[in-house]
């Protein structure tokens, strides 16, 4: 192999390294989910997950990209790239339901946040309208 390819094959290796991280930490969630008594409907539609898990990771992976490229040095780009994580995942709907976000918030996450459709799906996948039953049960 060339030396132009290296860096290539390098972000290649990372981003296939963390899909399988987070295949595996989908069927783990999901498995624990399931054995606790969750109503977690186990089909072939858990294969939609795979490029789901890839979208993020490799958005994700572009994110870190720039954090990198754009601070001064590694401690610097881990705080910034952990805030930014946060603030993502606090907007998309791992942590909390879109719906019950303010409505102005509600209303640009969606267009802003680049995870947000990606965990909208994933929540189709696994229980069709078990987050929008939770919410609605209030």
């Amino acid at each position: 192999m060339s030396r132009r390819n290296a860096p290539l094959l390098a972000i290649l290796t990372q981003a296939l390294n963390y899909v399988v991280i987070g295949v595996a930490a989908a069927v783990l969630v999901l498995a624990i989910g399931k054995i606790i008594g969750g109503h977690i409907i186990l089909s072939l539609n858990l294969f939609w997950l795979l490029p789901l898990i890839a979208t993020v990771v490799l958005t994700s992976l572009a994110i870190a990209f720039l954090v990198a490229g754009l601070t001064s040095s590694p401690q610097t780009a881990s705080n910034v790239g952990a805030t930014i994580s946060f603030l993502l995942f606090a907007l998309t709907g791992a942590m909390l339901p879109i719906e019950a976000l303010p409505d102005a918030l509600r209303e640009i996450v969606p267009y802003v946040v680049p995870h947000t459709q990606s965990f909208k799906r994933s929540e189709g996948s696994l229980s069709p309208g078990l987050i929008y039953r939770f919410i609605n049960a209030r």
